[in-house]
């Protein structure tokens, strides 16, 4: 445990708070709402988005103190999540993992903390969540083989995290089969197989890794992190966010980003019927119709719903910290409650995104038109493994009821 010890990395800004970052995440909403159309033409938030991200700390909001981060609170990191999704999906979307990535870093062992932070805490790494390639175990670490999809900022980041399953694993063995494990770039390639229908800005392309070798401290059990609910840095840090469960901190990011599009969808919305008329008589202002005012109140109710249902889950993991040192364990029914309650974010924020792109008229569904991207951004982020509704609740049901889930998430 590091009580008592000082950060070994100076943070950049020392006296900034939760409301000045906050501050710069607002303003810069309508900054990346500019850029967001040469962005998705690019296929990767642009080297410019980026560095203003860096320089906002925005990709340290969670990151421990003594590794150069600013360890503010899961609401900070939620809201400037959704403000900068308000300006560009994609910019929201590989921002709200890499930046809540560090967070997963925290979770082991030191040496490996301390090899990702570096000497400036400057991290940026894209996890790619779904088990892929393989990993042989070998004298001090594992050779990693295989091919990652969805690594999400890839273009800007400085690590890649992948899971990946361990080969000839011992029968009976306490060895974990499931890996997350860490590599820096120039140990990988990236195949540009990112070519889809929304979030295309997120460079979400597929990691290469031929024979790279993986030291021990740069590895966790995944399954000590999803299930056991333990991993190997839980005696780092004192703050008790560094221990809580990691599946509900993901529903966290992904609720984040939901918020943020319900959000941009309303006010593309809004600027949208300010201006448009009906096409036939009596060619009134859309927003002079009730049945528009009535669907700008509807979709309303669905961005309130979801901005609730993500403060639920924030209050939930926040509820937790006083559990960490306590006694109490975590269980596989509350956190699979967390990922019931982030389908129903996502739920409302689709809903909110389809009225409002339904309302606004055909013209709204041209190429470039901001709804017409949003909308795209909303059904490409419903494909999320984590937004699977059918799967949870028979999870869910199975396990309420006494029966073993049908799947590990």
């Amino acid at each position: 445990m590091q009580d008592g010890v000082s950060p070994s990395i100076a943070v950049p800004e020392a006296d900034l708070t939760p409301a000045e970052m906050l501050r710069w995440a607002r303003a810069m909403t309508p900054w990346l709402r500019e850029r967001a159309a040469a962005m998705e033409q690019e296929r990767r938030i642009s080297d410019e988005v980026n560095r203003r991200i860096m320089e906002a700390g925005i990709y340290r909001v969670l990151q421990p103190r003594r590794f150069g981060g600013y360890e503010f609170d899961l609401a900070t990191y939620a809201e400037a999540i959704a403000e900068l999704t308000r300006g560009d999906a994609s910019t929201g979307w590989v921002v709200s993992f890499n930046a809540a990535h560090t967070w997963w870093v925290a979770q082991l062992p030191e040496q490996g903390q301390i090899e990702l932070f570096g000497a400036a805490g400057d991290l940026r790494v894209p996890i790619a969540l779904a088990p892929q390639g393989v990993a042989k175990p070998v004298e001090g670490g594992f050779i990693l083989d295989g091919r990652w999809d969805y690594c999400s900022g890839c273009d800007v980041s400085n690590w890649l995290g992948v899971v990946v399953p361990v080969a000839d694993r011992r029968a009976g063995s306490a060895d974990p089969d499931v890996l997350l494990a860490f590599m820096p770039d120039g140990e990988f390639g990236l195949d540009d197989n990112w070519h889809v229908l929304g979030l295309r800005a997120s460079g979400s392309k597929r990691a290469v890794v031929e024979r790279v070798f993986v030291p021990t401290h740069r590895t966790c059990s995944f399954r000590a992190l999803t299930h056991r609910f333990t991993a190997p840095g839980h005696g780092v840090h004192r703050n008790p966010i560094y221990r809580l469960p990691l599946i509900p901190t993901v529903c966290i990011e992904v609720a984040a980003i939901a918020m943020g599009l319900a959000q941009a969808a309303i006010d593309g919305f809004v600027e949208h019927i300010e201006t448009k008329r009906l096409s036939f008589p009596p060619f009134s202002l859309l927003k002079e119709m009730r049945r528009t005012q009535g669907c700008l109140g509807r979709a309303s109710a669905r961005l309130e719903a979801a901005r609730a249902g993500t403060y639920q889950l924030i209050r939930r993991q926040e509820a937790r910290m006083e559990r960490v040192d306590g006694g109490v364990p975590f269980t596989d029914l509350e956190v699979r409650r967390d990922l019931l309650l982030v389908d129903e974010v996502a739920r409302a924020a689709h809903e909110c995104v389809a009225m409002v792109f339904a309302a606004a008229g055909t013209s709204a569904a041209r190429n470039g038109h901001p709804l017409e991207r949003i909308f795209r951004d909303m059904a490409m982020m419903s494909t999320h493994r984590f937004i699977d509704a059918e799967r949870t609740v028979e999870n869910f049901g199975a396990l309420s009821l006494g029966f073993p889930p049908y799947s590990d998430l």
